[in-house]
């Protein structure tokens, strides 16, 4: 962010990303805490379960979604190499749903 950007905005952003980070990488990963929790699996049969950012769900649950003093001592995940890796699974996830159902993800594209 520039340097204009207040502390507390890069805070925020960091945080949005992170837990939407978060419920992607579970969604890729096909893991799911809930019954009702929708995974990758239920638009691709063909989908194999990947953790694209391995450690990211348990790093934002102990450095953002929960006050812990864990999240001293976890090494940080640097997000701009999250995010890559994430879009870039993503799409190859998209490539994996079948044909009547890929338009779904065209808003992606």
């Amino acid at each position: 962010m520039s340097t204009g950007t207040p502390r507390w905005a890069q805070n925020a952003c960091l945080e949005a990303f992170g837990i939407h980070a978060r419920a992607l990488s579970a969604f890729l990963a096909n893991n799911g805490n809930h019954d009702d929790d929708v995974l990758a699996k239920h638009y691709s049969a063909d989908w194999l379960a990947e953790d694209s950012v391995p450690g990211l769900v348990q790093i934002v649950h102990k450095q953002v979604a929960h006050l812990t003093e864990v999240r001293f001592k976890k090494e940080p995940i640097n997000p701009w190499e999250a995010h890559d890796v994430l879009i870039e699974t993503f799409q190859r996830f998209i490539q994996a749903v079948p044909e009547p159902r890929r338009q779904w993800f065209d808003w992606f594209r």
